[in-house]
């Protein structure tokens, strides 16, 4: 559990990291599915982060704090967007579910 830790602190040095292990859960490797380097390209900010192996293949969850002034279409279209960037990069993810709320502007 520790290598996974170090796996994900690597990415998302500041994330606090829980490991649930699992009945059936084999193999995964969280350094393998790089889901850090979405929010840091387009600078959201990350507050959970799960990824499940599910008959071999991956299903992410993320919780993401988006800019307050997004509109809710705005908000959503960022969303769906980064979304479709992460299931175009990784093969082995078949699916994303995106949660997300606003945070306060940087002003």
């Amino acid at each position: 559990m520790r290598a996974a830790t170090e796996a994900v602190h690597r990415t998302l040095p500041e994330a606090d990291v829980l490991i649930q292990p699992s009945l059936g859960r084999r193999g995964l490797k969280a350094s393998s599915t790089g889901c850090g380097r979405w929010p840091r390209r387009h600078n959201v900010s990350v507050h959970e982060l799960s990824v499940q192996s599910h008959l071999g293949r991956l299903r992410v969850e993320q919780h993401l704090e988006l800019d307050e002034t997004l509109t809710l279409l705005k908000a959503h279209d960022f969303v769906c967007a980064m979304e479709a960037e992460i299931l175009r990069e990784v093969p082995e993810i078949d699916g994303v579910r995106t949660a997300h709320r606003e945070r306060a502007g940087d002003d």
